[in-house]
């Protein structure tokens, strides 16, 4: 009997184990999936070759009195984007036009052939396929139900998952409890970065970068608007390899030149000025760059210029060199040495403020082209902020969950900033995100065709026979599906 008790528990085990192993190897063919989709659609890009440059050798020399930049700073203009929208306009009608009903019914679409794949494995005997078999259909209005409970659950924190649907007075959340059930779970200056989203799982993505505030995830660039925050165009980063076949770049030009003509193919108009750090700056990207630059430099790289090798600087001292391309270079001496170069400004010289140990604020003479850097450099941090502001941490080894939901928060993020110019400068992020949840809620309540039963508070849900729903909140931050 014994023997018979311990054949019957290490087959459990096998049986369980074969799960998982199948579970794993799934999630595995899913991220193959996602990363070849992204590198496969480099034929809807236009072929974007290295402009041909003969000035192999850059000579540096200094500024003579003529020197003319290649381009100048765009002027101040108004957003093209905000002139979509009005005084009237509601925090729901912004969001959709970031993220439409048409990526929402994908989203419902794709649900459902999961489901439809979780249905056929019926036949495996551990509990998780089991409840898989009782999942019904979704739509879009459920979805939208969905999302409006993210962003309650990211500005109204409670312990755990179920705390949400708790009976107790002082628990629980009154709209996600009556819309769900437990059971049914541009503008004229921007700056390129990039930025992190939070992932400690295993990925073949996840990068680490010890400076960051948040160190390990996935890197995603962004360029974003200097003043505002406001994100224009993204990428994930799947790798180099990846990243130069997509745009069948030549293996001559480097990874921050390949990022910053990628993101900057989306740029509609031309009067617009990037600022970027020392990671993408090359020489070649400065004198043959379509849109004006400004940013740092790593003097360890090719043809970048060589100014005053050997000597010393005090603080506030500064010379300049340029290359007969329209390029400007400026070594300029704060608490450390400084190399930029710009396509867009002159020598001119200006005062920045700094502050010393003693807290005393001084001014430090500085060229113009630092002034306008330090003025606009600050964009991706400040949309990796405002992400940060009522974010949804729900643990997950799912890379693919945590970068769609930094997506959505970049939406909500830019629908914000649009209400803010549009409607309500004084509105701050948390009634904003208020505002939509429950306009999010309501709406997908009024258009969904699922009608589904919400928790009676008078009663307890334990122990209580109910009909197995959908779980598509519990599935999307557990490892159902």
């Amino acid at each position: 009997m014994q023997e018979d008790e311990e054949m019957i528990s290490a087959s459990t085990d096998h049986i369980e184990l074969e799960s998982e192993n199948r579970e794993v190897q799934e999630d595995q063919q899913i991220e193959m999936e996602v990363i070849n989709k992204v590198v496969g659609i480099e034929d809807s890009y236009e072929v974007l070759q290295r402009p041909s440059t003969s000035n192999t050798n850059i000579i540096w020399g200094p500024v003579e009195q003529s020197f003319t930049p290649r381009k100048s700073v765009s002027l101040p203009r108004v957003c093209r984007s905000s002139n979509l929208f009005s005084s009237d306009s509601k925090p729901l009608d912004i969001f959709l036009k970031f993220f439409p009903k048409s990526l929402i019914n994908y989203i419902a679409l794709n649900t459902n052939l999961r489901i439809d794949k979780a249905r056929s494995q019926v036949g495996d005997r551990d509990a998780r396929a089991r409840k898989r078999s009782y999942m019904t259909a979704t739509d879009g209005g459920e979805i939208m139900i969905v999302l409006g409970c993210t962003l309650i659950m990211g500005y109204n924190q409670l312990p755990s998952f179920s705390d949400y649907w708790s009976t107790k007075p002082s628990l629980g959340n009154a709209v996600i409890k009556a819309a769900i059930s437990r059971d049914r779970e541009d503008s004229y200056i921007q700056s390129i970065d990039e930025s992190m989203t939070k992932f400690k799982g295993r990925s073949c993505l996840k990068q680490y970068m010890p400076m960051k505030p948040t160190n390990r995830g996935i890197k995603i660039w962004v360029r974003a608007d200097a003043t505002t925050g406001y994100a224009y165009d993204m990428n994930v980063y799947v790798g180099r390899d990846s990243n130069a076949t997509m745009l069948r770049q030549t293996q001559e030009m480097t990874l921050g030149e390949n990022v910053i003509r990628t993101l900057s193919a989306t740029i509609e108009n031309p009067d617009t000025t990037l600022c970027f750090d020392r990671f993408f700056t090359s020489v070649t990207l400065m004198n043959t760059f379509e849109f004006a630059c400004v940013g740092t430099c790593n003097v360890s790289r090719k043809n970048m210029p060589k100014i005053c090798p050997g000597q010393k600087f005090k603080q506030g001292e500064m010379a300049f060199v340029e290359n007969g391309h329209g390029t400007i270079a400026a070594r300029w001496q704060d608490t450390k040495d400084v190399v930029i170069m710009s396509n867009c400004h002159d020598a001119t010289r200006t005062e920045v403020q700094r502050k010393l140990k003693n807290g005393i604020t001084i001014p430090v003479p500085a060229p113009e082209m630092v002034a306008f850097y330090r003025r606009a450099m600050g964009g991706v941090d400040r949309n990796d902020r405002m992400c940060g502001e009522h974010e949804f941490e729900r643990k997950s080894t799912k890379w693919w969950k945590k970068v769609f939901y930094r997506l959505l928060k970049m939406a909500v993020v830019n629908s914000w900033v649009i209400y803010r110019e549009k409607v309500n400068l004084k509105c701050s992020m948390k009634d904003f995100m208020i505002d939509l949840a429950e306009n999010m809620v309501e709406y997908g309540k009024n258009i969904t065709g699922n009608k589904r039963r919400p928790v009676n508070p008078m009663r307890p849900t334990g122990g209580v026979a109910i009909r197995i729903t959908p779980s598509l909140l519990n599935r999307a931050y557990r490892h159902d599906l």
